[in-house]
């Protein structure tokens, strides 16, 4: 008889095997970044320094923040984001009459 495996089906780890790949150099080196990323203060860098609104996921997977913290700086980014963007534009069209004007 063959066996097969369906997703569905339960994979049974030794305890200590698990153990043994929590505590690896390889897996204890990606938690420590992780730990890192899970601080308040490097989270409002990341948003409003690097990815905007682009950076929201990271929010909502933040053990650190509470939910009306992840409330509140989702409206604020959101905000932040829109007025960013609206900048942008605003010197788009200014640059594009700009060159219009010498030509």
């Amino acid at each position: 008889m063959s066996e097969t495996n369906s997703p569905s089906e339960r994979i049974d780890i030794p305890a200590d095997l698990l153990a043994e790949v929590l505590e690896s150099e390889q897996a204890g080196g990606i938690a420590q970044q992780l730990r890192k990323l899970d601080r308040p203060w490097a989270i409002l860098l990341v948003l409003f320094c690097v990815t905007g609104a682009l950076g929201l996921p990271l929010v909502w997977y933040s053990s650190s923040l509470s939910k009306l913290n992840k409330f509140l700086l989702t409206i604020l980014v959101s905000v932040y984001t829109a007025l960013l963007l609206g900048g942008f534009s605003a010197i788009m069209v200014w640059v594009v009459q700009q060159i219009a004007s010498v030509f």
